[in-house]
């Protein structure tokens, strides 16, 4: 790899997840569209899943080998994935929250919110001269195939639409990562009600997620899944001596499915003999939910 292969391209947009696993997602690059670079990236320049590692702020993990400055690289605070959703690279990770860089980057994008812009480090592979249609609209170059290698907040972004998507608390159930999973006894807040059909059929969408999420992951048994009334402290919960995956009445489709899921993954990992993840859980749902969208078969 030469140094002139090593580039960035920047973008503005991303969400803080869980505060104590260090969850982070961001859109880090649109496809089809003239950067700031005049620049083109399509859809099909990487395979979605592609994994990256996280930088602390301005591609410090690669900085000297992308300019070729003797500068020291410094470790990742963190790693992930970037996945192609529609004509978005989105970005799903984790900082090392077991690290004091870690904490420090994590608390930087969360303080910075919306107003955070992203940026992904590749390895460039091959690039094409552009049509004649999108030299006329100002691109020089399209980058046709990449090896995506980082991501990184920076200051400003080259890429257009890049921002933090989600820096976020867990907002399911109250696994948390080793622990024991919830015993036999039903919590006295979990009351029992039929499914609400306004403003989404959930029987329907968490049937859909459910048998979704059991085929991917290759869930043996299926586990059994009932509603509750909103009690404040959780939107679902997984009881695994019952087998029980227990979802809130009245979210819609979106959440629906995101929490029947997240509880689904709760299920695997007990049938498993694994410990609680939630940080496990929730990143695979989210996925599923994106894939789920993507294809039609839930609303947004």
């Amino acid at each position: 790899m030469t140094v002139r292969d090593l580039e960035r391209k920047i973008a503005t947009q991303g969400t803080i997840g869980d505060a104590a696993k260090g969850e982070v997602s961001a859109v880090v690059a649109t496809f089809n569209v003239i950067d700031r670079d005049r620049d083109v990236i399509p859809p099909d320049a990487f395979s979605s899943g592609a994994p990256v590692n996280l930088s602390g702020y301005g591609h410090s993990s690669i900085m000297g080998h992308m300019t070729g400055a003797p500068v020291p690289d410094a470790p990742p605070v963190g790693k992930g994935t970037i996945r192609i959703q529609g004509d978005q690279a989105v970005f799903t990770g984790k900082y090392f929250m077991t690290t004091t860089a870690g904490r420090e980057a994590f608390a930087t994008v969360k303080e910075m919110g919306a107003d955070q812009q992203w940026s992904f480090g590749y390895h460039t592979i091959r690039t094409e001269q552009p049509s004649e249609e999108w030299r006329v609209k100002g691109a020089r170059r399209i980058l046709a195939k990449l090896v995506p290698l980082e991501v990184s907040p920076v200051l400003i972004a080259a890429g257009v639409g890049t921002r933090t998507l989600e820096v976020r608390a867990c907002r399911t159930c109250d696994a948390t990562k080793d622990a024991q999973f919830a015993g036999a006894t039903r919590p006295a807040d979990l009351k029992e009600c039929v499914p609400s059909f306004e403003p989404c059929d959930q029987r329907r969408v968490a049937s859909l997620a459910i048998r979704a999420g059991m085929k991917k992951w290759a869930v043996v048994g299926e586990p059994t899944w009932r509603f509750f009334l909103p009690n404040g402290r959780c939107s679902g919960q997984y009881l695994s001596d019952r087998g029980e995956v227990w979802i809130q009445r009245g979210l819609d489709a979106r959440e629906t499915a995101l929490v029947a899921l997240h509880e689904l993954r709760h299920h695997r990992q007990h049938e498993r003999g694994e410990l609680a993840d939630d940080g496990e859980a929730e990143g695979y749902a989210r996925v599923l939910v994106s894939d789920l969208q993507r294809e039609g078969l839930i609303g947004p």
